[in-house]
């Protein structure tokens, strides 16, 4: 329930970021008010926001590092709920996105794709590289 100087809040988060086989994947959270953080889980979330406006940061924990950071600014009045959005990035060398409507796809996409494929196409070409020595020696 929410109290007389709070406001409903919905965040729709996205998965988190891909760490590969380094076990869990890191945990997604919500700076709501300086000092108090909010956990986040894939899917629909629901917290209560104090009323005022203020800037809401939305990060990863990988390790000792916040990564995929995004800001939002919102204006909490009482009576309105919040529908806000979270996209973890899908490495952790790009930013998060965080906005009031569909954000679209997660940002990162391009380099996870460049990195998946230069990781298949180096032994690919190591592989024929060896092979072309061999054919001409």
């Amino acid at each position: 329930m929410t109290g007389p100087a709070a406001v409903p809040a919905y965040v729709d988060a996205s998965d988190p970021i891909f760490t590969g086989a380094y076990g869990r994947p890191p945990a997604m959270y919500v700076e709501v008010a300086p000092g108090r953080i909010v956990q986040l889980r894939p899917g629909r979330n629901e917290l209560e926001l104090p009323c005022g406006r203020r800037r809401l940061r939305f990060y990863s924990q990988y390790w000792f590092f916040q990564v995929g950071r995004a800001e939002l600014d919102v204006d909490a009045r009482p009576g309105q709920p919040l529908w806000l959005h979270y996209a973890a990035p899908y490495l952790i060398y790009s930013r998060g996105r965080a906005g009031f409507g569909q954000l679209g796809r997660r940002p990162g996409a391009a380099a996870a794709a460049m990195i998946l494929g230069s990781a298949l196409l180096l032994p690919l070409a190591l592989v024929g590289i060896f092979l072309l020595i061999r054919a001409l020696s």
